[in-house]
This record gives C-alpha cells, sequence and structure tokens, in this order.
C-alpha cells in the first residue's frame, strides 16, 4: 500500500519477490515510518521474523524426508548455490513454528496490542459480552462468573 502513488515506479524487489528484499522494504518503508510505540513492536517482529528464516526455508524451500528408523525425525533437503542443507525436526518443531508465526501475524496486525484489535472489531460491529469483557480486562467479576458456570481458565503465560 505505500506504493500507491502513481508517479512511483515499484522497486525491482516487488518485481522478483525474494522474501529478504521484500523484508527490508518493509522494515524502510512501514516500520520506519511508523509512531514511535508501534515501531518498537513492528522492530521486534522484524527480529524475530529474522531469527526464523534458515527455520522457514528449510520447510519452504526443501524436500521433506523421514527415517524409517526414527519415525518421529523428519528431515528437510534443499540445496543453495553449491551447498547441500539438511535441518531436522520433529512434529512438535512444527507446531512451535506455527505458534511463533501467529504471534508475530497478531503483532504485525495489530501492533497496538488488543486494544488494536478491540477496536477494530468495534468499527466492524463486534460484540463482546460483560463476560468476555470482564475475562479479556482481568476485571475481578470474571472469577466469580467463571465460578458459577464451573469454567476453568488455564494461566499459562506467554513466553
Amino acid at each position: 500500500m505505500t506504493f500507491e502513488d502513481k508517479d512511483v515506479a515499484l522497486p525491482k524487489a516487488m518485481n522478483n519477490l525474494q522474501f529478504t528484499e521484500i523484508l527490508e522494504l518493509w522494515k524502510e518503508r512501514v516500520v520506519a515510518k511508523a509512531e514511535q510505540e508501534q515501531k518498537n513492536v513492528l522492530a521486534q517482529q522484524y527480529e524475530k521474523i529474522l531469527k526464523l528464516k534458515d527455520y522457514r526455508d528449510a520447510l519452504v524451500h526443501g524436500m521433506w524426508q523421514w527415517s524409517k528408523n526414527e519415525l518421529s525425525k523428519i528431515t528437510s533437503v534443499r540445496i543453495r548455490k553449491k551447498e547441500i542443507i539438511s535441518v531436522h525436526f520433529a512434529a512438535d518443531d512444527l507446531a512451535d513454528f506455527s505458534l511463533k508465526l501467529a504471534r508475530i501475524n497478531f503483532k504485525l496486525r495489530f501492533p497496538g496490542g488488543v486494544e488494536d484489535l478491540a477496536e477494530q472489531r468495534a468499527a466492524e460491529g463486534f460484540y463482546i459480552s460483560r463476560l468476555g469483557a470482564a475475562l479479556f480486562t482481568g476485571a475481578p467479576i470474571a472469577e466469580d462468573w467463571l465460578k458459577a458456570t464451573g469454567i476453568t481458565v488455564d494461566d499459562e503465560k506467554e513466553d
């Protein structure tokens, strides 16, 4: 969307769609121009994306194979230039990667956190019950409602 101006030619990176080049454009055109609080969140997501890049490349570009001797072991093999790259992972690794991507995606879409999400939902005509609002905000009355309904909430924290 930052290239909607018809007088601006698209950079070469937009024609080739190389992940790292697009990511650099995003950092330059979105992260750098965001308001400070959002900029900090977006910059953190940029760093997380970079940390996951090698694993992402292995999953996306590799040929997967599994070991007959170790059924839980999956290997992704790919060739880059003249180098053979093998990455080993298990199903739990895929679940962990998926969760990390989901968290990054949420923070990219809503860098202001749940307040941004709530604003978007309100603009769409979203409704939230009093119980939902109490749970969302941590209001003490939520515990009373939960006890009355027999619902338990897992207190697990995000890493």
